[in-house]
């Protein structure tokens, strides 16, 4: 019988700043992946909460860490993965977490196929306390969908450094957007598969970044509509796409399900009204964009 390819290494790089309240959680989620090859890294941006402390209880199982001010995450992300030695990259922020099992099937899936430049799965959103709120469970990859809307869940996701470095890397100027950023050239380029699993937890708190920055995220988000699909704002051909990627979902969701799989909550993260109104509750306040 043939052996079966090796694994690759991995990278996985986790920025942080004032996150105290979750950090450990998603340190034990990298920690706890008992993957063979995996080189784990900390950046902290000079937290004052009592995030060093944790850092410091699990730093002999980390390949390095730092805490200072820095130029913001995409400054971070982009310094690490220099640094950084694995032949394939992710970054996992300090309040999500993976479930059991990610990073092996991530680097299953590059070892099969030598080809492949991106591999992600799917996500569950979760409250501060853990509680699942919506679940993006998502069809075969389209560049057409990705072109539209970023069908790509950072938190799942992992990537070749050789397709990392061939776009040249994290774009700095972005401060919300840099991992679609990055996924567009990464596609556009290579060869990009979904995982049909949930691969990680993505947290919703008053404190995460998409809770805050939402006018941020809409100037970068303009910015790559113009440079991907030639102007800003979506035509009706784009809005009739996203509600067939919406049935799509559906149809993913439901597929899985008869297959037996057993899902944490039955809110799509694509059925817009539903999910905006469970990812509400779930914060307690302001507007949601999903």
């Amino acid at each position: 019988m043939s052996r079966p390819p090796p694994l690759p290494s991995i990278s996985v790089l986790t920025p942080s700043l004032n996150q105290a309240p979750f950090l450990e959680e998603a340190l034990l989620s990298v920690l706890g992946q008992a993957y063979p090859d995996l080189e784990y890294r900390v950046l902290d941006g000079g937290s004052t909460d009592g995030s060093l402390e944790i850092i410091r209880r699990y730093q002999g199982r980390l390949a390095g860490w730092r805490s200072r001010p820095d130029g913001g995450q995409a400054a971070a992300l982009a310094e690490g993965f220099a640094e950084s030695r694995g032949e394939v990259l992710a970054y996992l922020n300090s309040d999500d977490a993976y479930l059991p099992g990610a990073l092996r099937a991530a680097g299953e899936a590059f070892a099969a196929d030598p080809d492949l430049d991106l591999v992600y799965g799917d996500i569950v959103f979760v409250d501060a306390q853990g509680r699942p709120l919506a679940i993006d469970v998502l069809p075969t990859f389209s560049w057409e969908d990705l072109r539209r809307v970023c069908v790509i869940p950072q938190q799942a996701a992992f990537w070749r450094r050789r397709a990392y470095e061939g776009v040249g890397g994290i774009d700095p100027d972005f401060h919300f957007c840099m991992d679609y950023d990055l996924f567009l050239r990464i596609a556009e380029a290579g060869r990009v598969r979904h995982l049909p699993r949930l691969m990680a937890r993505f947290r919703w708190h008053a404190a995460a970044k998409s809770s805050v920055a939402k006018a941020t995220w809409d100037a970068e988000n303009l910015l790559l509509q113009r440079r991907y699909l030639g102007r800003a704002g979506w035509s009706r051909t784009d809005w009739l796409r996203m509600k067939w990627l919406t049935a799509r979902q559906l149809g993913a969701i439901a597929g899985r399900t008869l297959q037996g799989e057993r899902f944490p909550c039955w809110t799509p993260a694509r059925w817009q009204r539903l999910a905006r109104r469970k990812l509400r509750e779930g914060l307690g306040t302001g507007p949601v964009a999903v």
